[in-house]
Order: structure tokens, then C-alpha cells, then sequence
């Protein structure tokens, strides 16, 4: 993040103030970051799973393909880099697209009867999925989990 402060030493015009996040919430999945300074550099830890924190590397390619059609996905690592996928639990639609009968996005619904009904049922307001040191596969570790997951295939067309 950047700010502006206005400079009294004769500069010329305003100068740029670093800025750092010290808290990121997801009000909606009830969970919540905080910055710790590690010797790495900082990073994003999870205030309601101490010991995951927001990756600092890139994810890798295979993840990526575990994670397609799971929107709004956020990856997690430890630090021994074992990775979880927390998915918010939500009802996900597939919208119209003129032109495209069978697409594959999917939208958060959430705003809908439905989907507002889908919430209040839920006793989960997100799912986190360890993904498997062989990174091939994830391990649901709960029924609702491994339903949530297999209807997100289904909506993603992935039979």
C-alpha cells in the first residue's frame, strides 16, 4: 500500500510512505491474518490456525490443477510447506453466458433465497483440505467436506 504525505523540505510534490496490512479478516469465513516479521520477511500467519500462514512462494503448478474449479480458493502452508486449501462454503451457481452453454464458471450465490439458505444450514462457514505430500490429490477430512468437493466438480463439469 502506498499513502501520500506532503513534503516541507522543498521536494518537489509529495513522497511516497510505505504502508504495511498488520490484519486481514474474511468476515464471511470468520477468519483472520495477522503480519509476523520472520527472517524471510513478513508474512501472513492465520489468527485461527497458528501455524498456517500464506505461502511467500508460488503455488505450485499441480496444486493449481487440483485448485481449478474451486473459486475463491486461498492456499495455506506450514512450515515444513505441506499445503491446505480453505474453500468458503457457499452456494455456487453457474451463470448464463450467451454464447457458452457449457461453461464452467461459477459464481458465489449468496445474495439469493438460496443462497442465503444454503449459509444458515451450513455448519461449516469454510472448508480446508490438506493436499497430500504427493500433491496428486486432496484428502477431505470430513463427509460434508468430501460432498462439498465432489459438487464442485460436478458444477465445474469435471465428471
Amino acid at each position: 500500500w502506498a499513502a501520500l504525505k506532503d513534503t516541507a523540505e522543498g521536494g518537489p510534490g509529495p513522497s511516497p510512505v510505505r504502508m504495511q496490512a498488520d490484519l486481514v479478516q474474511l468476515p464471511r469465513l470468520g477468519l483472520s491474518f495477522c503480519v509476523k516479521n520472520e527472517q524471510s520477511g513478513p508474512r501472513l500467519y492465520s489468527q485461527d490456525h497458528g501455524h498456517l500462514f500464506v505461502p511467500d512462494f508460488p503455488v505450485p503448478e499441480d496444486v493449481k490443477q487440483l485448485m481449478a474449479g474451486i473459486p475463491h480458493a486461498i492456499v495455506l502452508s506450514d512450515e515444513y510447506m505441506a499445503l491446505n486449501i480453505v474453500v468458503p462454503n457457499v452456494l455456487m451457481n453457474r451463470p448464463i453466458i450467451k454464447g457458452q452453454p457449457f461453461s464452467t464458471e461459477l459464481v458465489a450465490d449468496r445474495l439469493t433465497q438460496e443462497g442465503q439458505d444454503w449459509t444458515s444450514k451450513a455448519a461449516s462457514a469454510y472448508f480446508m483440505y490438506p493436499v497430500h505430500l504427493s500433491r496428486s490429490f486432496v484428502q477431505p477430512p470430513t463427509l460434508s467436506s468430501s460432498l462439498y468437493l465432489l459438487y464442485l466438480r460436478f458444477q465445474n463439469r469435471d465428471y
